[in-house]
């Protein structure tokens, strides 16, 4: 039985000490005790996953706005790697599951969603949705840290 939100056939090849660090977090933690610290960490390792990937494409973190520079939204970053990733040669159905959900507010991994975990205090989330999210992400995850 799994027990984390990461099975354990699921070795990715992390480079980034401090997101090492976080996926051994998530391993370490059973769902069905810690839903919220879990929806938490998952949100964070989507963000700094995606963030070194860009930084490894030379694609940047930030914007230029007439109010000086503004870090990119998390869905703009998520957008951007995708993009690279099937620029790159990835069939963009292996990323359907990141793609749709950056379109479907009921999606459990949809960046709005995430960011309810962390921010709505009368918003949580559910040990399915946080399997679902992590299932369709997968292979996202796969092709950033192969």
């Amino acid at each position: 039985m799994q027990l984390s939100i990461i099975p354990k056939e699921c070795r990715p090849n992390i480079t980034n000490p401090k997101v090492a660090e976080i996926l051994k977090e998530l391993r370490s933690l059973a769902l069905s005790d810690y839903p919220h610290a879990i929806s938490v960490l998952f949100r964070v390792f989507l963000e700094t996953s995606v963030d070194a990937y860009l930084t490894r494409s030379n694609i940047p973190l930030i914007v230029k706005t007439g109010g000086g520079d503004k870090d990119k939204s998390l869905r703009k970053k998520v957008e951007e790697a995708t993009a690279q990733m099937i620029k790159s040669g990835t069939p963009k159905k292996h990323l359907d599951g990141v793609l749709k959900a950056l379109n479907d507010k009921h999606n459990p991994l949809n960046v709005d969603t995430l960011n309810n975990y962390v921010h709505n205090r009368f918003f949580s989330p559910t040990e399915r949705d946080l399997r679902v999210a992590w299932d369709n992400a997968q292979p996202f995850f796969e092709k950033i840290w192969p």
